[in-house]
């Protein structure tokens, strides 16, 4: 299966909670800010296996740390 085959199962991406550090937590040059994304994958033709949707959250993932530098929780 292609990236794009594999990114076709995505159908919504939000954004739901963003956890900030305390003004008097110990806070670095760049503190984290904590993101939590709720993904929406389906595809109309078939149900979704296992692999399938491990595949595609591993290359969203992939893209988030190359573009962004995020690191999973």
């Amino acid at each position: 299966m292609s990236n794009h085959e594999s990114l076709a199962i995505v159908r919504d991406v939000q954004l739901f909670d963003v956890w900030h550090p305390k003004a008097n937590e110990d806070t670095a040059a760049a503190p984290e800010v904590s993101l939590a994304f709720r993904f929406w994958l389906q595809d109309a033709n078939v149900t979704l296996e296992d692999e399938q949707v491990e595949r595609c959250m591993q290359m969203l993932r992939g893209a988030l740390e190359k573009a962004h530098g995020v690191r999973q929780r």
